[in-house]
């Protein structure tokens, strides 16, 4: 029996999303409006705080967002809304929604009238319809009663994006642009009720996603002239500029023009163009906005810019907006032969996956929303400026001709540097726009460092090493130079470190052994260092990083090498006045081998749990080549001494990682060269802090890590540059999302709760939900094709997942890792991972013991295949396998003691072990018409298994199963449980033990809990009472899966993922007040 039911009381709560941003505007210059999904969001952008938000619509997402002084004019689809909204300052602010009005068609762009007396909209079939309040301009509250006047009718065409701009009192131009590449250039006189058609042309060979007229600007060919200019980007990935300047001419109407649909030649149409003054080929895909920066165009000293060959020259910028989640500044100037010409400024990726989906500007700022549910606010420079102006060079004037051969930071603003003529020089950076820098030299040339030195810094002393093996430590305040070793070769590398003191690795050409020494600089200014101590590197290992642990009875000496290798020595020491004192041994090494698959070890750092315990935990941080930063667990001492790896992961840098640095906040940054730029990556917020395109790893280099940004110093053509920043390119709110759709989820069971989410993007996140928001701790990049299904075992420490090709991979957590958080290391891959296409589409798994590491998993392949798999401490073996008829199986169910698997058939099978161990479907139940796209269970205290499931054909079955010696299953189901397919199902909670609670979510965005009772003196299906006992919607498209949430305060919520995702919160007293 099923029944629908009013609830009296809210079971249903909205607590938190994170859904695609479809639109943005600037309330203020401090407020950021933005519209996710249905709702209409404040943020102070600075701080990122939320100031207050306000449902605009039932279920239509917003659209479009038009600032009118105090008023607000929110579209999307064919409603519009206006919206009151008053403030005096950042905490007190209220909003008033009106009424809704319901258009016959799509509103594509609206523009306020000049007195604010009204707003004009223009539809998707290019219809022009003025819509007015009554006293507005009055300043008095807004009455409810409008006029919705039409001013011009529509077309048969069908425009895919339009803009509307006001030329005067009563002149009104407005762009439209078609799905077959066309665009439609008219104006209406509202005093005349005239309308004219100008242009109409074909523009792209793509759909046109955005058109927008600049206001009247002069250009450098004709200054005394002004101009109206139409930017136009497309399907085609370009973006064009037009100069529409000519509004005396008439076009035919589009459909007197076009003898054909769709894309081809139109010769005839073409005729009608208006002149094209510039065309780029703009991004990686879809170019969906494009916007003019300057209303205009810059001139004096303020507008005008420099050329390629110095002149001076009117210019005027663009941005655009893509598929790529790039957005790109292009400068429009002229061409030597009068024409103009679109040229690059910058490129800037403030998002992650695909599409920025909305755009705004404000004095000085451009905003973007996009499907990563984040919104980037980045600074506008108000002038153009190219990229290889934000570096000045250090030319060879200043250095006597002579070429810098190595150099490194002695202090924030400082480098030390050695020419070929062996002079030791002082590089000072500025902090001018573009920076500069003073060369000096405060002693006589070295001959000994002529042709050839290498440098190494730490804590102001600057160590060069020669070609003869000697070692130096120049003391920059005393302007003093000391030798402080002298071996009998070659040095090839030095490597500083100073935690308490200053210890210097050595190592020489041809040699196995590296020479640690410990140095120091005394009260009065002069420099001291210890008897040196030889450490035996094993065979074949190159020193490329190193860090010195100084403990309280022991130090180690940790060495990161070319093949990926971590090797730690403990040397002998004892402590004077603070300072240890080698002895000249070390014990044998411990080697850890490939702790950076192959890849040399860059960078090594460590943290202390305690400084004066012999008990003591090091946390081993490192960096490698292999695009991954790593953070070890060290304990124990002398043949006991262990190192765990408890958190290694990829980084977006991807290859060539070759810096780290925990910050005072916690945060763990890392830095290194992608291709041909360098960036600066903070793990823990999940951004770029910096990026500068220098040409790649392969040159001298230094960085100098500054908050939100830094300094960097690199050499290109025999030329040293430089660049500093201080402030971070983009100011971020909601980062951290998927840019695709999620396509599965799953929660721990332990506290703190760890959410894991796998979409098509190929990505992992694990998040945690607090205070109303979902924080990203880390993204786990391994799988390379969309992630099928995610699963955690019981102890929180072990997550799985599955995806094409047959990847399927096991991760282990830890928890408590200084600067991470939580660790995650990637314990496990599938053997066959890679060796096919196939899809795991689902699995299941059981555990051998509570909290092991030993599991059987039961997965489903998409060629309609069932294979168990032992996996023992990452070891792999085939348990047994089988078929079932020619169905994709979707999902894998353990039950009531057996294995059950559903399938796209509708149905749902049991499964057994035959004697040779492999499996076969021993029955086989039919549920749905369509495939099973969602299933979850639940268990009576019978020993009877219902499984929950919901299909294409919009129904949800209740299927009861018996599993024993002889299989029974009986089914009941709930048609148009949903408008649409029925995608995501979760079962909540045992009220008693004869009810239980579950929700469901399907593609029509509809949210629905239903109460389930047994009367257990029936154990059939018709003794089940199903009720809906709440309706809700979803701002989450494309619904994919639910999983349940125990909430801070100890209630109970369920988190929707798809294209975004939402957490609500369920009342379940509600029902059993009800």
């Amino acid at each position: 029996m099923c029944a629908a039911s009013a609830a009296p009381k809210q079971w249903l709560q909205h607590e938190y999303h994170k859904v695609p941003v479809t639109a943005v505007a600037f309330l203020t210059r401090e407020i950021i409006l933005a519209g996710e999904g249905r709702t209409l969001i404040a943020y102070a952008w600075e701080s990122g705080r939320r100031l207050w938000s306000c449902r605009v619509f039932k279920s239509q997402s917003i659209h479009g967002i038009l600032v009118c002084g105090s008023n607000l004019v929110v579209w999307g689809g064919c409603l519009l809304r206006a919206i009151e909204v008053g403030f005096s300052n950042l905490e007190s602010i209220a909003c008033e929604p009106r009424d809704i009005i319901r258009i016959d068609d799509w509103v594509l762009d609206a523009t306020h009238l000049s007195d604010l007396s009204g707003i004009l909209l223009i539809t998707a079939h290019n219809a022009l319809l003025h819509y007015s309040w009554e006293q507005m301009s009055s300043g008095q509250r807004l009455s409810g009663s409008h006029a919705c006047e039409s001013l011009v009718a529509g077309s048969n065409c069908i425009l895919y994006s339009a803009h509307v701009k006001q030329l005067s009192d009563s002149l009104y131009l407005i762009a439209s642009g078609t799905a077959f590449g066309d665009i439609v250039l008219w104006s209406h006189d509202r005093e005349t009720e005239v309308s004219k058609i100008h242009h109409t042309f074909p523009a792209h060979e793509g759909s046109i996603f955005d058109v927008r007229i600049s206001h009247f600007v002069c250009l450098p060919d004709d200054e005394s002239r002004r101009r109206l200019l139409l930017a136009s980007c497309s399907d085609d990935r370009t973006i064009k500029v037009w100069d529409v300047s000519d509004l005396n001419t008439e076009s035919p109407s589009l459909a007197n023009v076009h003898q054909e649909t769709g894309f081809g030649q139109k010769t005839l149409a073409a005729s009608y163009s208006p002149p094209c003054l510039g065309q780029a080929m703009a991004h990686l895909s879809r170019v969906w906005k494009v916007r003019f920066l300057d209303d205009t165009p810059l001139s004096g000293s303020t507008g005008r810019s420099h050329g390629r060959h110095g002149e001076l020259q009117d210019v005027l910028r663009l941005r655009s907006f893509g598929e790529d989640a790039t957005t790109l500044e292009w400068l429009l100037s002229p061409s030597a032969d009068g024409s103009f010409e679109l040229h690059q400024l910058s490129a800037c990726r403030p998002h992650t996956g695909k599409n920025i989906w909305s755009a705004a500007l404000g004095p000085g700022l451009v905003a973007t929303g996009a499907a990563d549910g984040s919104i980037a606010i980045i600074p506008d420079v108000g002038h153009p400026r190219a990229e290889s102006e934000t570096a000045s060079a250090v030319g060879s004037v200043e250095l006597g001709g002579a070429d810098i051969r190595s150099y490194v930071f002695a202090d924030h603003d400082i480098l030390i540097g050695t020419d070929t003529q062996g002079q030791i020089c002082e590089i000072g950076l500025s902090e001018a726009s573009p920076p500069n820098a003073t060369v000096s030299s405060h002693i006589d040339p070295v001959p000994e460092l002529r042709g050839y030195s290498i440098t190494a810094s730490k804590a102001g002393v600057t160590f060069i090493g020669n070609s003869r093996g000697q070692v130096y430590a120049y003391l920059r305040l005393q302007q003093k130079l000391v030798k402080v070793a002298e071996e009998t070769k070659k040095v090839t590398g030095l490597f500083a470190s100073a935690y308490g003191m200053i210890s210097l690795l050595v190592t020489i050409v041809g040699s196995g052994i590296a020479t640690l020494l410990h140095c120091g600089q005394e009260e009065s200014g002069g420099f001291t260092f210890a008897d040196k101590a030889s450490l035996p590197m094993p065979a074949n290992r190159i020193v490329t990083s190193f860090v010195h642990v100084l403990l309280a009875h022991q130090t180690l000496a940790v060495v990161g090498t070319r093949d990926g290798s971590i090797v730690v020595f403990q040397v002998k020491s004892e402590r004077t006045e603070g300072m240890p004192q080698c002895n000249g041994s070390a014990v044998r090494p411990k080697l850890i081998k490939n702790v950076h698959h192959g890849e040399a070890v860059t960078s090594l750092s460590y943290k202390l749990n305690s400084d004066d315990t012999r008990d003591v935990i090091i946390h081993l941080y490192s960096t490698g080549r292999d695009g991954t930063f790593a953070a070890h667990r060290l304990s124990g001492d002398g043949e006991d001494l262990t190192l765990e790896t408890v958190h290694q992961l990829s980084t977006p840098i991807t290859a060539n990682v070759e810096g780290h640095a925990i910050t005072d906040g916690g945060h763990a940054l890392v830095w290194g060269f992608k291709r041909d730029t360098f960036v600066s990556y903070d793990l823990v917020l999940q951004r770029e802090v910096m990026t500068v395109k220098c040409g790649g790893l392969h040159r001298n280099w230094a960085f100098q890590l500054e908050n939100e940004g830094g300094a960097l110093v690199w050499t290109k053509a025999s030329q040293v540059f430089q660049t500093r920043q201080r402030d971070l390119p983009w100011q971020a709110i909601n980062h951290s999302g998927h840019g695709r759709e999620i396509k599965c989820v799953a929660i721990t069971e332990t506290v703190p709760q760890l959410i894991a989410t796998g979409a098509e993007d190929t990505d992992i996140k694990l998040l945690t939900y607090s205070s109303d928001a979902l924080t990203c701790l880390h993204t786990l990049r391994k799988h390379n094709t969309g992630i099928q299904d995610l699963k955690w075992s019981r102890s929180g420490h072990y997550l799985f997942s599955s995806g094409g090709f047959e990847e399927f991979y096991v991760w282990r957590t830890s928890h408590g890792v200084p600067g991470v958080g939580v660790g995650v290391v990637c314990e496990s891959r599938h053997p066959r991972s890679g060796a096919s296409d196939l899809r795991i589409m689902g699995f299941d798994l059981a555990e051998d013991s509570a909290g092991s590491s030993e599991f059987t998993i039961d997965m489903c392949y998409s060629d309609s295949s069932l294979r168990r798999w032992s996996c023992r401490s990452g070891q792999w073996q085939l348990v047994g396998e089988g078929s079932y008829l020619t169905s994709c199986l979707t999902h894998a169910l353990h039950g009531g003691g057996t294995l059950l698997t559903a399938a796209s058939d509708g149905c749902l099978a049991s499964w057994e072990n035959e004697a040779t161990g492999d499996l076969r479907w021993a029955h086989r139940h039919h549920v749905h018409q369509n495939a099973i796209l969602a299933a979850a269970q639940c268990a009576f205290r019978d020993g009877l298994t219902m499984v929950i499931s919901g299909s294409d054909d919009n129904a949800i079955g209740l299927t009861m199963c018996h599993v024993g010696e002889k299989h029974s299953f009986g089914s009941t189901l709930i048609p148009r449980a949903h408008a649409a397919a029925v995608t995501a199902i979760a079962v909540v909670e045992r009220l008693d033990e004869d009810a239980f609670t579950f929700v469901s979510a399907g593609i029509d965005q509809k949210i629905r809990v239903w109460r389930v009772t047994r009367d257990t003196g029936d154990g059939g299906v018709n003794a089940l009472r199903v009720e809906r006992i709440a309706t809700a919607t979803t701002a989450v498209a494309d619904v994919s899966s639910i999983s349940m949430v125990k909430l801070s305060d100890g209630g109970h919520g369920f988190l929707i993922c798809g294209v975004g995702m939402d957490m609500w919160r369920l009342e379940l007293e509600c029902g059993l007040q009800a």
